[in-house]
């Protein structure tokens, strides 16, 4: 029996606004933007969904799932 994917919400914030690069990156990965101030993103999968928080990490953004 085959699970129903879920999306993975990450939201992500900097002091000085979500720099490009990361909106860029979640794009890259098939990040669907969701937040009102465009720092919320929906993965299909959960290995997206980490390989996008590692790289929001290393530009010193704070991750929350």
């Amino acid at each position: 029996m085959r699970r129903a994917a879920q999306s993975v919400r990450v939201s992500v914030r900097h002091m000085d606004g979500v720099p490009q690069s990361v909106k860029d990156e979640a794009a890259r990965l098939g990040g669907e933007a969701c937040g009102l101030c465009a720092d919320t993103w929906l993965f299909r999968s959960r290995e997206d969904a980490v390989r996008f928080a590692i790289f929001a990490g290393e530009a010193d953004c704070s991750i929350t799932y």
